[in-house]
């Protein structure tokens, strides 16, 4: 008899992630920001195989957005420069093989270089250090979003009480600039451009331009809904 024929299957080698690098996982018509919760359906088998590793070590993952959605199997030139770190808190396995994770999202990061591109892409990233601004106009700036985050909850057709409450409890106040980025209803290129604001104050001017113009197209809207709504009772 062989001997090799009586070999057990041995188990898959454990990655060894350098000191500052990052398992990074490509996401399809998604943005993850700091501090958000983001449930994410993995099916590709070398992005189960990050995501097993990384609960494995107790690593945190590197996701960042695809530039082309479409493309089965992106590379390091197509994916954005600016990701965000994330923690696994849950994973379920399902019937058809894939997994379901529950992600949260910690730290912005730049991609420095990609040190290994396959069977996973590793890359050596920067974190973000991000500090709270301590001026007046930043203070009312925050004030100001809170304000309209509301105004837009309260123009959608079914309540968002679960959401506006959630913000009205937040008290950092990058969170809550991150927070109303990802409830805002664009398209992953812009998504991704806030995400790559690395100066707050900047990030928290850009959000509220954007939010201004969702509260203007909720409030064209519900004018609409309500004036077909007086037709018809007519």
């Amino acid at each position: 008899m062989n001997p090799e024929d009586s070999e057990t299957p041995k188990a898959k080698p454990r990655l060894n992630i350098p000191a500052g690098a990052l398992i990074i996982i490509p996401m399809r018509n998604r943005v993850l920001y700091p501090s958000m919760v983001m449930p994410l359906m993995v099916g590709r088998p070398a992005r189960l195989q990050a995501v097993e590793e990384a609960v494995r070590q107790q690593l945190p993952l590197g996701f960042v957005a695809q530039r082309d959605p479409n493309m089965e199997s992106p590379q390091a030139k197509d994916l954005y420069g600016v990701g965000t770190a994330a923690d696994v808190l849950r994973m379920f396995s399902l019937p058809d093989g894939r997994r379901q994770v529950f992600v949260q999202g910690r730290h912005r990061f730049e991609i420095g270089e990609f040190i290994e591109t396959d069977p996973l892409l590793i890359a050596r990233v920067t974190m973000v250090e991000e500090r709270i601004p301590q001026t007046k106009e930043f203070e009312a700036r925050i004030l100001h979003l809170r304000q309209e985050a509301a105004r837009a909850l309260a123009l959608f057709p079914e309540p968002m009480n679960e959401l506006r409450a959630m913000i009205e409890r937040m008290e950092d106040p990058l969170s809550i600039i991150d927070m109303i980025a990802s409830t805002l209803d664009l398209p992953v290129a812009e998504k991704q451009e806030i995400l790559a604001i690395l100066d707050p104050e900047a990030r928290a001017q850009r959000v509220s331009e954007k939010l201004a113009r969702q509260v203007e197209l909720l409030e064209l809207s519900k004018k609409m809904r309500d004036e077909t709504r007086e037709s018809m009772d007519k």
